[in-house]
């Protein structure tokens, strides 16, 4: 039931005359279910880069306090119901079915098309107050402005790093981004975000300013500092001049502290906020376990195979750098997949300097680049793939999935199809 009555709000998408993009139809959803997203207590995250593991932290983090927490963040890796989490738990089927139909139900009687992403929104909004969580952590679509998730008044905004992404949608310069992203700032509502790049930052805070927001910033009022990388995990150390504290985790790139911190630092903000008592202790067990699927996620250890959903020119950069600091010594194959909007000039300069140890995955999903002579990449389809994956002695090479959140599901089942041939 839920994908046919999806398919009307994607069409509504991809039709060319569709220009009804902004709050208005989340607006008259909500209105028509009695407006449950302001029943809700919220933390909004927006951002470029990081937001899901952001989101999946803090979610983590207050479960482990004992709090009951809806958890709402996209795309997802395999299924739908991946996107509405009630305490780490994906919905049901059931749920995804039921919730869908009475949504679907009420958005008929509208007098307006909306976007499948004011679906989902409305979805995520009806079950968490339906289900009485503590607290909501709700991740922007994209943008910040006009996203869909932007009625709530959050008790705490979050603004990850923000980078070059959508810009056909978002404005084609860093401040014009940063301004849609800020828009979820709110008037009186604290503001915390790891952005250090003065465009960046100076946006921010000129809208903090101008709405009396709080701004925490990383670097001014917390500090984070590296103190181990390994092909194990990180180790770090938080300090906000009032808590310090010791971490490890088993995520492996460093570019998550960041991630990571902010969690942190908004956890404590809230138990602040709401005088709940706050046990360090917990967090360190809790961090100490914590990993993101398809966040540099290792899928396969013969061979080693990692998949990570970089997929713009920030994400990459940031990517292949640090595997190629933390694995010095060992051969780095990165198996790229992009999608066509994704190929700005920065992206294509990338890879044309990165192609000595770039091969072109040239999957199965719609949308994705065709590499032109350009570019230079040697290309292979699924059968490719296997066969490379399959013959070569790897016992000192990793390879790393990565351009797309979108193929996911296809290299499981690659991964799955080696896994089997070596059991037989």
């Amino acid at each position: 039931m839920f994908n046919q009555i999806i398919l009307k709000y994607t069409n509504n998408e991809t039709s060319r005359n569709f220009t009804d993009y902004g709050l208005g139809g989340i607006r008259s959803i909500m209105s028509r279910l009695k407006n449950p997203h302001e029943k809700l207590k919220s933390i909004h995250i927006a951002g470029t880069n990081g937001k899901g593991t952001t989101a999946l932290c803090l979610a983590t983090l207050f479960q482990a306090l004992g709090l009951k927490t809806g958890l709402f963040t996209s795309p997802h890796l395999l299924k739908y119901n991946e996107r509405i989490k009630i305490d780490l738990e994906n919905i049901s089927l059931q749920s995804l079915d039921y919730y869908a139909n009475l949504i679907d139900r009420e958005m008929e009687r509208l007098d307006r098309r909306v976007t499948l992403f004011d679906f989902l929104t409305a979805m995520a909004f009806q079950i968490f107050h339906e289900e009485s969580v503590d607290v909501a952590i709700i991740e922007t679509g994209m943008g910040g402005r006009l996203d869909s998730t932007n009625i709530i008044t959050p008790t705490i905004s979050i603004i990850t790093e923000i980078s070059f992404d959508h810009q056909g949608i978002l404005g084609k310069t860093m401040d014009e981004i940063t301004l849609e992203k800020a828009g979820i700032i709110k008037r009186g509502v604290p503001v915390i975000t790891c952005n250090n790049k003065r465009a960046v930052i100076e946006t921010i805070k000129n809208v903090a300013l101008e709405r009396d927001s709080n701004i925490i910033m990383e670097g001014q009022d917390y500090i984070t500092k590296l103190e181990e990388k390994t092909p194990a995990g990180i180790k770090f150390t938080y300090d906000n001049f009032n808590l310090s504290f010791d971490f490890k985790t088993p995520m492996i790139l460093p570019h998550q502290i960041s991630n990571i911190s902010m969690a942190i630092t908004s956890l404590i903000k809230y138990c602040e906020q709401e005088r709940i008592p706050f046990d360090g202790s917990t967090i360190e067990e809790t961090l100490g376990d914590f990993q993101v699927p398809g966040r540099f996620e290792k899928i396969c250890s013969e061979p080693n195979i990692f998949y990570d959903v970089a997929h713009n020119f920030g994400a990459l950069h940031s990517l292949f750098e640090q595997v190629r600091e933390i694995f010095k010594n060992t051969k780095i194959t990165f198996v790229l997949t992009l999608l066509q909007d994704k190929v700005t000039p920065e992206v294509k300069k990338f890879l044309i300097e990165n192609q000595e140890d770039i091969i072109y995955f040239n999957s199965e999903l719609s949308g994705g680049l065709v590499p032109d002579k350009e570019l230079m990449l040697e290309i292979f389809n699924t059968s490719d793939i296997i066969s490379f994956l399959r013959m070569k002695n790897h016992s000192n090479e990793i390879f790393v999935f990565t351009g797309t959140f979108r193929n996911y599901r296809e290299v499981i089942e690659i991964v799955g199809k080696i896994k089997n041939e070596q059991n037989a």
